[in-house]
């Protein structure tokens, strides 16, 4: 009878792959603490008292989004993918990724529908994304807030307001890190 080999088992090469995923998911949010840390203390006299508890709140529910069945999967497939799943397509984040941005304001790609400039709240969500350009930087050992911001400005909403306040936070930012 020829047995069942452990390593030629789909299953656990998911399961693998997801556990992987979840230890990339707990290091980006220990990053975020960290850089959320580092990020409120320099911006604390450009935001009220109500932007840092808020922020705080987002801080403590970063990319929790990531952990539900809209994304996990579509997520993990993509960054984490098996053995079996690199010989297909390379799986497509469409509806995962939309629905990522839905419930996550930082992500500049809302605001060319829902920045709302007449109000000071759309700070939270420029701090919130800077933060985690703060945190990506981490990870890749690098501290290129700006030199991202350089590469994907011309992308971003034009508000001139926004990307003002923007540049002096990342000045700020990377004076002190």
């Amino acid at each position: 009878m020829r047995r069942i080999k452990p390593y030629d088992n789909n299953t656990l090469k998911v399961i693998e792959k997801s556990i992987n995923y979840l230890n990339y998911l707990q290091q980006h949010i220990n990053n975020i603490i960290e850089a959320g840390n580092v990020v409120l203390f320099v911006l604390q006299k450009q935001l009220t008292k109500q932007q840092i508890t808020s922020l705080h709140e987002r801080c403590n529910n970063h990319d929790i989004s990531k952990l539900m069945t809209e994304e996990f999967v579509a997520y993990r497939q993509r960054f984490f993918p098996t053995q079996a799943e690199l010989s297909g397509t390379e799986p497509v984040l469409g509806f995962a990724w939309e629905h990522h941005k839905a419930f996550n304001r930082h992500h500049w790609q809302n605001w060319f529908v829902d920045l709302e400039i007449d109000n000071e709240d759309w700070k939270v969500d420029c701090v919130e994304m800077l933060i985690d350009w703060l945190a990506m930087s981490y990870a890749k050992g690098s501290n290129g807030v700006l030199e991202y911001y350089e590469s994907i400005k011309d992308q971003m909403p034009k508000d001139e307001l926004v990307h003002k306040f923007i540049r002096d936070s990342i000045v700020l930012i990377e004076d002190i890190v």
